[in-house]
């Protein structure tokens, strides 16, 4: 695969497979030949998401718990498409 997701902090592995599943239904595969990485990093009350490619770097701070971040990132990436 293309697209690497990985995460930094502690995680819960359903949570941490949901975000997963989350991110590649948004985002798909990249296209041939490049390779696109995710980060995801949680803190207590916050998480961030970095989306990088080779055009653009992506991130955005959510001033919410890591439970509710599969249900906010497809409106992020969808109004911020990586390229």
């Amino acid at each position: 695969m293309n697209l690497r997701i990985d995460f930094d902090g502690i995680w819960d592995l359903e949570l941490r497979a949901s975000i997963e599943s989350t991110l590649r239904a948004c985002i798909s595969e990249p296209p041939e030949g490049e390779q696109w990485s995710v980060l995801v990093t949680s803190f207590r009350d916050f998480c961030t998401v970095r989306v990088k490619t080779p055009r653009q770097t992506r991130s955005k701070l959510f001033l919410l718990s890591p439970s509710a971040l599969s249900e906010v990132m497809p409106q992020w990436l969808k109004q911020n498409p990586p390229r």
